[in-house]
């Protein structure tokens, strides 16, 4: 049966189980798609697993469903999902009896040798399903509760052998293997008791963890809350002092499930992660275990990578020394798979890495996926590749060096890639991770129409929400809504007024699960982007629209400060002084955009790999300076217009009447980027002056500094003289381009 078909049938039959009475009806008109055999199956199922935890109401509920339903609908007894009998009939009995009995017998003869259990089951993949796991229950049950307490002991430890080994079949459905596994454990531990057997009821209680930690069938939240009871329970009898190193294996899942939880504070939960791992790691040693210690070591660094408390650079420093310090143990020759997955994480980190370059940082990621990507070849590894595949998208997508637009269609090449493995029907959710990213990097392109780009992000956004809903999960649904919004907030095509109210709604569905407290990062991105659509939106009164962006932006930049994370501090404060600044409110502007470019100008001094990297810097942020400019000239300060012109160029005035004059370096003043008009003055003569040209939306202005005056004369030319500008540079280029001539074309992009 289909693993989404299997998960929408149990996701319908909770949604029966929690509405309120009476209307049950409307939610099975509301879902008739999946009211088949199949789903009468899964009835079945449900109420079986409900008996057995005890919750008999629940599970007659569940059977007086299935009963009517039959009745009612007078549905076929095979499903069309699987051709599958609805539930248990004596042919079933007799035909599932047979397969478990033939399974039993091979796994105690064969001590659980996968080279012979594996056959029987592959020949049998179709009997691998929901029945199959309902009639071990049923059997099991009625066997133990009969048979001599050594019988039931010998009985119980093959199924734990089967459940294993069925467990980590890599055939037929995955989904249906881990809940006949999860049937098994549990069946077991009814019979290797913690008071009777103590260690083995340790060890099936660590498997069952797992299998709930790795769980696809259920509520995710809900199926890990039982793996941390579970591996909390285990490690009261693995201590320690008396099993080391079962204490620091479960010690090490703990952390994988903590890492991973969904129900309670995300920051709190990735704390005790850290712990966990960092507990197994005092046993775990680098001398002692050089394997078990790469292994926990690696998942500290993914806990760190996703850490929210502390400051974000430290946290992503430290995961990255972890994962430089596991290739050591992992190196490409002695594990390569191993090697390939930490660089992949190491990779990963250096795409979100906030100390040293970021142009350098996503330079070392590029060349990580890339490295990985021969290790993790596509014949041999498909899942691996197609995952190396959409990180290397994400990487190409951000990068700074080279091209922009080739940048962002090679990352559409990437998640193109991915997407030919990552399908919707065999890994939904790796499906929707890359297709969300293949929608981000249509929403930024800049070949093509820009229309039609957007409308392919937005058709990738509202197909992804069929896999990620809100109840299943959240915040992959929040990134989503998120990314939905940005680019309703962008749309060209539909109504401007319209597009504006879905951008709103859909922000605030994202900020319903990133709360400041538990996604503190991505609550701000997404208030900063609540603030950009309430200062476009066209509905409701004006004065509220902007009291609601001011207190947006002001609470972005609450957690966007200019220390943990410069770049987004730079941005939020520029969105918040161009709403002032468009509103006339020219003091707030100038206060705001002032803060922007001490961000700014601070990054830029933390830029080390040369010129090129500080133009695109300076390319990047010209609007802030250009707007700045405007401000001060609104405010009348027209020497401080001339500062902040000098300030936004990538190289300082110094420099420039050093290479244009005979005098040299030495015998100019030391003048910083910040460079005031007296200072510029002094660098001047009578018989001196400057003119310096700046290019605004409406016009361009010519400023003239000379030694005498305390302020620039600026003549600025009518918007008819711009276009005239603007066409003259396109005559200019045209007369020089030949798209033959490859110097020429080289030529022209630099121009």
């Amino acid at each position: 049966m289909d693993e989404q078909r299997l998960l929408a049938y149990y996701q319908l039959i909770e949604s029966l189980l929690k509405c309120p009475d009476g209307e049950e009806a409307e939610i099975l008109a509301a879902n008739t798609d999946l009211l088949d055999a199949g789903f009468l199956q899964m009835l079945a199922a449900a109420a079986q697993h409900y008996s057995q935890q005890g919750q008999e109401n629940t599970a007659n509920s569940l059977r007086n469903l299935a009963t009517q339903f039959r009745a009612a609908l007078n549905l076929p007894t095979t499903s069309p999902a699987g051709g599958e009998t609805s539930t248990l009939t004596p042919v079933n009995i007799e035909v599932y009896g047979q397969f478990l009995q033939d399974l039993l017998k091979a796994t105690a003869e064969s001590n659980g040798d996968p080279q012979v259990i594996y056959p029987l089951l592959e020949a049998n993949t179709d009997k691998l399903n929901p029945i199959f796991a309902e009639f071990l229950r049923l059997w099991a049950t009625n066997t133990l509760a009969e048979a001599e307490t050594d019988t039931a002991t010998s009985i119980a430890a093959v199924i734990v052998n089967l459940s294993n080994l069925i467990n980590q079949f890599p055939l037929g459905s995955k989904a249906n293997n881990m809940e006949i596994a999860i049937a098994g454990y549990e069946i077991a531990l009814t019979v290797y008791t913690r008071t009777a057997f103590p260690e083995q009821w340790a060890t099936i209680q660590n498997n069952l963890a797992t299998a709930y930690s790795n769980r696809i069938l259920g509520e995710r939240a809900e199926n890990l809350e039982q793996a941390i009871a579970a591996y909390t329970a285990v490690l009261e009898v693995y201590t320690r002092d008396a099993f080391p190193q079962d204490w620091a294996m479960t010690q090490n899942n703990l952390g994988n499930a903590y890492r991973n939880k969904i129900l309670g504070e995300r920051a709190e939960n990735l704390e005790q992660a850290i712990a966990a791992y960092t507990a197994a790691l005092s046993v775990r040693t680098h001398s002692a275990f050089p394997q078990d210690w790469a292994m926990t070591q690696n998942n500290l660094g993914n806990a760190y990578a996703q850490r929210i408390n502390g400051e974000r650079a430290e946290n992503l420093e430290l995961a990255i020394a972890a994962f430089s310090e596991v290739l050591e143990v992992y190196t490409r020759d002695a594990f390569p798979q191993d090697w390939a997955m930490t660089q992949n994480n190491l990779g990963t980190a250096y795409v979100e890495r906030i100390n040293e370059e970021r142009a350098e940082n996503l330079e070392l990621a590029i060349a990580a996926f890339s490295e990985v990507l021969e290790v993790y070849t596509r014949d041999a590894f498909p899942q691996n590749w197609a995952r190396t595949q959409n990180n290397l998208g994400n990487a190409y997508a951000e990068r700074i060096n080279g091209e922009r637009a080739e940048n962002l269609e090679l990352a559409i090449a990437a998640y193109n890639a991915a997407l030919s493995v990552r399908t919707r029907s065999t890994f939904p959710q790796d499906w929707a991770m890359t297709q969300n990213n293949l929608g981000t990097a249509y929403a930024e392109r800049i070949n093509g129409e820009r229309a039609e780009n957007l409308e392919l992000a937005i058709a990738a956004y509202n197909a992804i929400l069929s896999v990620y809903t809100h109840r299943t999960f959240p915040q992959e649904w929040a990134t989503t809504q998120n990314n939905l919004g940005a680019a309703y907030l962008y749309r060209i095509l539909g109504d401007r007024a319209e597009n504006l109210e879905k951008a709103i709604a859909a922000f605030f569905d994202a900020l319903s699960v990133r709360t400041r407290t538990a996604f503190p990062q991505y609550w701000a991105m997404t208030q900063n982007n609540l603030g950009n659509a309430y200062s476009d939106r066209i509905l409701g009164e004006r004065a509220d629209n902007l009291e609601q962006a001011i207190a947006a932006y002001s609470a972005a930049l609450s957690v966007r400060t200019r220390s943990a994370f410069p770049q987004d501090n730079a941005q939020s404060l520029f969105n918040l002084g161009k709403l002032y600044q468009d509103e006339k409110q020219f003091d707030l502007a100038y206060n705001t955009f002032a803060d922007a470019i001490l961000t700014v100008e601070s990054l830029r001094g933390e830029i080390i790999s040369g010129d090129e990297s500080k133009q695109k810097q300076a390319e990047e942020w010209n609007k802030l300076y250009q707007r700045m400019v405007e401000v001060c000239l609104a405010l009348g300060r027209e020497t401080e217009a001339i500062e902040y012109i000098e300030r936004s160029k990538t190289r300082n005035l110094v420099e420039l009447l050093t290479k244009a004059t005979s005098t040299s370096q030495a015998n100019l003043p030391l003048i910083s980027s910040s460079i005031r008009f007296p200072e510029i003055q002094n660098l001047l003569d009578k018989n001196t002056a400057i003119i310096q040209w700046y290019i605004f939306n409406d016009c361009f202005r010519a400023f003239i500094i000379t030694q005498d005056n305390d302020k620039p004369v600026i003549w600025h030319s009518d918007k008819q003289d711009l276009d005239a500008l603007f066409d003259w540079k396109n005559e200019y280029l045209i007369d020089y381009y030949n798209p033959q001539d490859q110097d020429k074309i080289k030529w022209q992009n630099q121009l």
